[in-house]
């Protein structure tokens, strides 16, 4: 992202709600190469990450009426959703199986890396990735700081990775960049 004021990008996602396409345009401009790169943090396929990066940024296009900057800022609320697609995305993959087969989702081995994080890790990701909090509404919740959210969200992320790449899907490569 640029260096555009947070609160200038707030405003695009705000007018964007109204229907000013040309805010939202700018507010794209500012904000897809962050989103993308939270989304690389979960997703190991570019192609993947640009894809879901896409899908997300059509949902807040379609959805930014309903975005309230005195809730978190709009990079964070854009980023949240995107991180929730790829999210998705990972759970409803095709796993290969030993032999070349493959089965229907990756759900067993998320459940398992789920069970292996610590209750703090765990109730971090689920809150970031289900429930689209930011990290700063997170750590107001919880009664820890934003740094030690995203200490326990990177190592939760960095377990998942293993978890799936233990059981054959291709995992995301580095987990821990770009996280903010």
């Amino acid at each position: 992202m640029s260096s555009t004021n947070p609160g200038d990008v707030d405003d695009l996602l705000v007018a964007a709600g109204r229907g000013d396409a040309r805010a939202f345009e700018l507010f794209y401009d500012q904000v897809a190469g962050t989103v993308l790169n939270r989304v690389r943090v979960l997703l190991n396929d570019p192609a993947w990450a640009e894809d879901v990066t896409h899908d997300a940024l059509v949902e807040v296009w379609r959805t930014a009426g309903s975005f309230s900057p005195g809730r978190c800022d709009a990079v964070s609320w854009s980023a949240a959703l995107a991180e929730r697609r790829a999210s998705e995305r990972l759970t409803s993959a095709p796993v290969r199986e030993s032999g070349g087969g493959t089965r229907t989702g990756c759900v067993p081995a998320v459940v398992d890396g789920l069970a292996r994080l610590s209750h703090d890790q765990r109730e971090v990701f689920l809150r970031v990735q289900r429930q689209g909090q930011t990290y700063l509404a997170v750590a107001k919740a919880m009664d820890i700081s934003a740094a030690a959210v995203r200490s326990l969200a990177c190592e939760a992320v960095t377990l998942l990775r293993d978890v799936l790449a233990d059981e054959g899907t291709d995992p995301p490569s580095r987990p821990c960049d770009s996280v903010g």
